[in-house]
């Protein structure tokens, strides 16, 4: 299922594309410092299924001490593991391109929204960077149960579930969305937030993006998204089509370090040849 949120002059602002219960595969395609980012996958001792290190790689890092050397193994495969489930999903995606911080701030800021304006707990919805060779922003949106609370699906059925989204991020932002004036802080604190607090887009969970989080480079986009309106649109393909299509974008390789691509998933592990 198909959806843009548009302005009121009928300029795409969001294009949105909505999984019933999608497939994710997240696969572990290597350690993220790597130095030859071609270089993918693990080694695998094709006898006994025991993991092998490159002892001899210039990357090789403290957790492969205990691991048997793959040099020493005859019979030994590179395989690429990855994790699957089935979540309800959104793919996101701008009509304009953005730099990656603003990239950065609008998720998170987006995701807080969803969750404050459909009440969700912060562990029921997540998001995650796509590709998106052409810089529009594109992230992913899955609920964290299977059939989940709905809400994803209402931001492509309901016409203003986009705007009330962008407004509630405004109002977590420090910004009045209805004058766009900058607030400055949350109510009842009394330091001024300058870039990002914990009060608005900064939590444990992005420590790894603090740097880039700034609600400031959001203000004018979330701005226009809350004077949007939202159309379903299906372009000639069944709901079953769209389905695979939100899959196939929600499924994008990812570079993450050994071991996090299990990391919050219920799925069972699998490993295919790299």
């Amino acid at each position: 299922m198909e959806a843009t949120a548009s302005s009121p002059d009928g300029q795409p602002l969001l294009q949105l594309t909505y999984g019933d219960s999608a497939t994710i595969r997240v696969a572990n395609v290597g350690r993220k410092r790597r130095k030859n980012r071609n270089d993918r996958g693990f080694w695998l001792d094709a006898v006994d299924g025991r993991w092998l290190a490159e002892k001899q790689a210039p990357d090789t890092t403290v957790d492969a001490e205990d691991l048997d050397a793959a040099e020493d193994v005859t019979r030994k495969a590179k395989v690429i593991p990855f994790v699957a489930d089935r979540r309800n999903i959104l793919v996101l995606r701008l009509a304009a391109p953005v730099d990656e911080a603003t990239a950065v701030s609008l998720r998170y800021a987006l995701e807080r929204g969803a969750e404050a304006e459909f009440q969700l707990e912060d562990s029921e919805l997540d998001s995650q960077a796509l590709p998106d060779l052409e810089g529009r922003g594109r992230l992913l949106l899955t609920e964290s149960a299977e059939g989940g609370a709905g809400a994803l699906r209402r931001l492509v059925t309901e016409p203003d579930g986009v705007a009330r989204v962008a407004r509630a991020a405004l109002r977590i932002a420090h910004v009045d969305p209805d004058t766009g004036e900058d607030l400055g802080h949350a109510p009842g604190a009394r330091e001024r937030c300058e870039q990002a607090c914990y009060d608005c887009l900064l939590a444990y969970g992005n420590q790894h993006d603090h740097a880039l989080i700034n609600r400031h480079l959001v203000r004018e986009l979330l701005l226009q998204l809350a004077g949007s309106a939202t159309a379903a649109g299906a372009g000639g393909r069944t709901g079953r089509a769209h389905a695979r299509r939100a899959a196939v974008g929600a499924g994008a390789t990812r570079g993450l370090r050994a071991g996090a691509a299990v990391r919050g998933l219920a799925g069972g592990a699998r490993a295919t040849p790299a």
